[in-house]
């Protein structure tokens, strides 16, 4: 996902310092005791991307103003923290995503028992925990379905959602009956296309413990429960989609085509509602889960927690850099999400402010209708790359459906033996 974005926003440059000490030279911030009392530290925080800029500059100079503190942000898609860390200028306060926590482990500090602690969803405190210790303060989350337009599902007379596999098939005909394109899937980056296979992890009875024995090869692909129910599902998504083009469709364009409502659905995730939104104000859309299967009831949405704000074990502020997560998280609504228009995962922040498609998803996580993960969790490094490599292979020939198992299964235990 991050890949694709520095290509459609703007470009800022590599490290913008947004305190607010200059600024507000006469503040004297006031503590408990009611004294006066001025502090010099600076806190470096790498976090966000480009759309950061205004939320990060909101709250470097509210944080100044109310404790005296300092705050340096830098924009962490534009400088690698990796990189920071080897030349001596390593961040106090970093992200990391859920793919980077078993990494970054053992430079970050243990976060249990801080106050925010008790706020924050259950699940994403158990993502972010490895070995007992909590690595990361929580703070955003993600769901990964399909993304409708509701007005051409209006016009094609479908009033319920689909649950199965033969009921999506049965949504698709009604569509295209109507002249309405039903699917426009792009699987161009990796990434997209291993969040199509990802939707058969996670379906697992135990993802993790599946994952393990593909891994040293006591299972295939085609050994998972719903295997060829899903091969059915992605067989639909190209058939009443773009077929061989949609190893070529860019998610650029793919933005824009379902904003001007060209087709119906795409299967994709709550990280393009602001990009579609940009384009088409006025669309009216809304997320379902992808079914997958031929039971209504394992039709659940795939919901994670994506990124987690650590702090360096190593820094000389962790008391400050405490107090700021602390600070951060209890402002969470008036910031993360009023400025930036982010999901958190803490209960006190109310879901009315969210976004049309989070406040779908908050709903689908109080009838707990979610599996708690994307699928691709324990996935080894590069194997969404193999993954789109096959699904090209097979649309345009090169393989037979027969060897798609065979195909995911080899490429899961080469990368696993890396």
């Amino acid at each position: 996902i991050i890949s694709w974005r520095s290509g459609i926003l703007m470009f800022l440059a590599l490290s913008v310092v947004l305190s607010s000490c200059g600024r507000s030279e006469k503040l004297e911030p006031v503590t408990a005791s009611g004294k006066s009392e001025k502090k010099e530290e600076m806190l470096r925080w790498y976090y966000g991307t480009n759309v950061s800029q205004e939320m990060a500059e909101t709250v470097a100079h509210d944080y100044y103003e109310q404790t005296g503190v300092c705050v340096e942000w830098i924009n962490a898609e534009t400088v690698s923290t990796r990189a920071a860390f080897a030349s001596g200028e390593a961040p106090d306060i970093y992200t990391v995503s859920l793919y980077e926590l078993q990494d970054w482990e053992p430079r970050l500090l243990d976060l249990s028992g801080q106050p925010w602690e008790e706020d924050v969803f259950d699940i994403s405190l158990e993502n972010a925990t490895i070995n007992g210790k909590l690595c990361g303060m929580p703070v955003t989350y993600e769901a990964c379905g399909i993304i409708y337009n509701k007005d051409l599902f209006k016009q094609a007379g479908i009033e319920r959602l689909p649950k199965t596999v033969g009921e999506l098939e049965t949504v698709c005909q009604q569509l295209q009956s109507k002249g309405i394109q039903p699917f426009g899937e792009c699987y161009q980056l990796p990434g997209f296309a291993g969040h199509t296979l990802a939707v058969l992890f996670a379906h697992e009875e135990d993802p993790a413990a599946f994952t393990a024995m593909l891994s040293e090869g006591k299972k295939t692909i085609a050994d998972m429960e719903f295997y060829q129910q899903w091969l059915r599902m992605f067989e639909l998504m190209l058939d009443y989609g773009f077929g061989e083009k949609s190893i070529y469709y860019s998610v650029d364009d793919q933005v824009a085509d379902f904003a001007e409502g060209k087709m119906a659905m795409i299967k994709q995730g709550t990280w393009l509602e602001r990009l579609i939104k940009t384009a088409n104000p006025e669309i009216d859309m809304g997320i379902m889960p992808i079914p997958c299967t031929d039971s209504e009831s394992s039709c659940r949405l795939m919901v994670t927690t994506t990124n987690f704000l650590g702090v360096n074990k190593d820094s000389s502020r962790i008391r400050e850099s405490l107090d700021f997560l602390e600070w951060l998280q209890c402002h969470a609504e008036e910031y993360l999400v009023q400025i930036e228009g982010l999901p958190v995962c803490y209960y006190s922040v109310d879901k009315n402010n969210s976004s049309t498609l989070y406040s779908e998803v908050s709903e689908y996580i109080s009838r707990g209708e979610v599996y708690e993960y994307f699928g691709s969790e324990g996935w080894p490094s590069g194997y969404d790359t193999d993954v789109r490599q096959v699904f090209s292979d097979y649309v345009t020939g090169v393989i037979r459906k027969e060897e798609i198992s065979a195909k995911l299964t080899d490429a899961f235990l080469i990368r696993s033996a890396e």
